[in-house]
């Protein structure tokens, strides 16, 4: 029914934007003519008549749709893997909890300190102008770093994937998502840190609900102040990355 009434709007709006200007010129003709019987000078629009009320009609402005197809596929279907994000933050808690208890078991080094973890994380923030956090087989991960590939951001791989966050590295990263979740609300990966602000991940999240793969259509990712990439920040690598 919206949709009807905007065209009926638009359709009305072209219909007055043609008859306006030729009914104009006949009332003035006609207000010229009954001038010149009467002595009197015609009003105008200069001088104050009924036409200098006139305005053009405004053609009314069509709703826009939300980016729900920025990144294709993929981005669509990010936005609908966050509506499980209850379900994923329970599993996530779980998940670290659990590889928690087998670390503290097992001992070093699959021992981890929450608290250490956290404040890894802080300092990777701080450290890097910016820095994301990716699954190593995640399609969603790849698509991310395929929009930023042109820029010098550090790449902090988590494992292979949620469910797969690594033998020896599996409990420290196990706890970085539920860290991550506390910071921005969310256990998807990956994540964009510009500045120490979280832009999202591929499709969703961040200041513009539509991730990294909206700030790219929109054309605003390369007015993040993100440095574009050098030689030698192309074969810099550190353990965990990806180079």
């Amino acid at each position: 029914m919206q949709f009807a009434t905007l065209i009926t709007l638009a359709l009305f709006t072209q219909g007055m934007a043609f008859v306006g200007p030729s009914y104009s010129h006949t009332v003035i003709a006609s207000m010229a003519l009954a001038a010149k019987k009467t002595g009197k000078p015609a009003p105008t629009p200069e001088k104050g008549g009924f036409l200098s009320s006139f305005k053009p009609p405004v053609p009314p402005t069509l709703p826009t749709l939300p980016p729900l197809l920025d990144g294709g596929v993929i981005g669509v279907a990010g936005k609908g893997m966050s509506l499980l994000s209850p379900i994923f933050s329970l599993e996530a808690k779980f998940q670290a909890a659990v590889t928690g208890f087998v670390g503290e078991i097992i001992g070093s080094p699959f021992r981890t300190n929450p608290d250490d973890v956290r404040a890894d994380i802080k300092a990777e923030i701080k450290k890097n102008k910016a820095v994301i956090y990716t699954y190593d087989l995640s399609p969603f991960s790849s698509g991310a770093l395929n929009l930023l590939r042109e820029y010098d951001v550090e790449v902090i791989s988590m494992g292979a994937e949620w469910f797969l966050p690594g033998l020896f590295k599996g409990p420290e990263n196990s706890e970085r998502r539920v860290a991550l979740e506390e910071m921005t609300g969310s256990t998807s990966l990956p994540k964009l840190f510009v500045s120490g602000v979280c832009y999202g991940g591929f499709s969703t999240g961040g200041p513009s609900g539509g991730g990294i793969a909206s700030l790219a259509s929109s054309g605003k990712l390369a007015g993040l102040g993100l440095k574009k990439k050098t030689l030698s920040s192309k074969k810099r690598g550190r353990k965990g990355l990806t180079p």
